[in-house]
């Protein structure tokens, strides 16, 4: 954990001595691409395993309602946050 740490905090350091060069703008293009390639390898790997297509019907249920869950949850505290600390009065 403390090496994803130190990896995060190397990456502020390095970005604030290079935000002025003109090619950092384009990272979150390159970043979103990369997080898709990783998204669709996911996707590849979970295909290729057998047990998990075999059980999908029953994963699938309980991870719909988990994924429910967490996205209900997400948003009630942003709003609840948004409500408290940057609504105007």
């Amino acid at each position: 954990m403390l090496n994803i740490i130190l990896i995060i905090l190397s990456g502020v350091v390095v970005g604030y001595f290079v935000r002025k060069i003109p090619q950092v703008k384009y990272t979150g293009t390159i970043i979103s691409l990369i997080i898709m390639l990783l998204l669709f390898f996911l996707g590849v790997s979970v295909g290729t395993n057998e047990q998990l297509v075999k059980n999908f019907s029953s994963i699938g249920l309980d991870a719909l309602i988990i994924t429910f869950g967490a996205t209900l949850g997400s948003v009630l505290c942003a709003w609840l946050i948004y409500s408290t600390f940057f609504k105007k009065p």
